[in-house]
């Protein structure tokens, strides 16, 4: 039977088998070819919106968390979708710290090599080893408790305005304590 949103290459494909006289249900392989052009229901269709940061109250100890939220069921494992979030830092949040580095590598045509994750529904670019931690983590079986959870993480790739330089300075001088 079917998949409820057939492709287009999916009907030429039917139509074709249907003169040639074959079965009206597709055999597998034809089923397989369909999957694999068709988006996940729960993909974002739409084009992401560009990631805007909510600005950071510097006049209190505040952070940005990101919280990776469970994989949802038939969802690609390549998509990861998080929420951020300010938290005040003397309220002792609960999250682990990543440290990683910021390591670029190019492609054979010199382009920078990035990953994404969806931010808050929009698309953010961050360096390869960053995305297969978050990956990893929500991975963890810690995610896969029944109520799935979320899974608070601070990543300064992310977690701090880079196009900021107030903000950037203001968090690194909490490092020690983010990390603590």
């Amino acid at each position: 039977h079917l998949l409820h949103y057939p492709s287009l290459k999916m009907k030429k494909l039917l139509d074709r088998l249907r003169q040639n006289g074959a079965s009206p249900s597709p055999p597998s392989e034809v089923l397989a070819a369909n999957r694999a052009t068709q988006p996940s229901r729960l993909a974002f269709r739409k084009k992401a919106a560009e990631f805007k940061y909510q600005t950071l109250d510097l006049s209190v100890v505040s952070i940005r968390l990101l919280l990776i939220l469970p994989r949802k069921r038939h969802e690609s494992a390549k998509i990861i979708r998080c929420r951020l979030i300010h938290v005040k830092f003397l309220d002792n949040p609960l999250y682990e710290a990543l440290s990683y580095t910021w390591v670029m590598n190019n492609n054979d045509h010199g382009e920078k090599i990035m990953d994404y994750v969806y931010v808050d529904g929009a698309k953010v670019k961050i360096l390869p080893n960053l995305y297969l931690a978050l990956r990893s983590l929500r991975e963890n079986p810690l995610m896969k408790q029944r109520p799935p959870r979320e899974r608070g993480v601070w990543a300064d790739a992310i977690c701090i305005d880079q196009g900021n330089d107030e903000e950037k300075e203001s968090q690194v001088r909490l490092m020690d304590f983010i990390y603590s």
